[in-house]
């Protein structure tokens, strides 16, 4: 039974879930990722890449792959996350992945952490199929493949692009952190995923 849910979002037909940091545990350090690069601290790390002028923006990208790739396969599930993913699928709910990562290092990620079977291959979206959150496209791709409304759909993220993506798609939004100001964009603000379930 999911726990302290507002009817509306337990009812859900879809759930479409962020993946580093809302699936797996938190391991990617941007603050010091930017700070290596020397990036604008204030910027999140994919746009300020695709600020720059090629071919300065295709080795940058090169350099951030490779970095992700060598978290990727020490990726490890959030606690509760194998039990949420089963709950869902036994109650016939749609599950799906949006991250702002590579599909092909998603796949990595998710194998990585025992989740990659709970999800449908083609469910599996990265900044390679889509325009990266805060752009819904992501979320209303997955919703329409589904035929589900965005209405009886919820987006479950760690950080405010994840809100805002759920939030342009017209879905219910689950938050997971401490960050007040993003705490206040969501329906739902929790600590940690496995506070889903009881």
């Amino acid at each position: 039974m999911l726990y302290c849910i507002p009817d509306k979002i337990y009812n859900s037909n879809a759930w479409i879930f962020d993946m580093d940091g809302t699936l797996t545990c938190p391991i990617h350090d941007f603050d010091q990722y930017r700070k290596s690069k020397g990036m604008n601290p204030d910027k999140p790390v994919l746009e300020s890449i695709m600020d720059l002028p090629e071919p300065l923006r295709g080795k940058a990208l090169e350099e951030l792959m490779s970095w992700e790739k060598t978290l990727a396969s020490q990726a490890i599930a959030a606690p509760g996350a194998s039990r949420l993913l089963e709950h869902l699928l036994e109650r016939g709910r749609y599950i799906g992945v949006l991250t702002r990562n590579t599909r092909d290092l998603a796949l990595i990620t998710l194998k990585a952490a025992g989740l990659y079977d709970y999800f449908s291959d083609k469910d599996i979206l990265g900044r390679t199929c889509t325009r990266p959150k805060p752009h819904p496209e992501g979320c209303l791709n997955l919703l329409d493949k589904w035929n589900v409304d965005p209405a009886c759909a919820t987006m479950v993220g760690d950080y405010i692009f994840d809100i805002k993506a759920g939030t342009n798609a017209g879905m219910h939004t689950i938050y997971i952190g401490s960050d007040d100001s993003t705490s206040k964009l969501s329906d739902l603000s929790i600590e940690r995923l496995d506070m889903l379930l009881s």
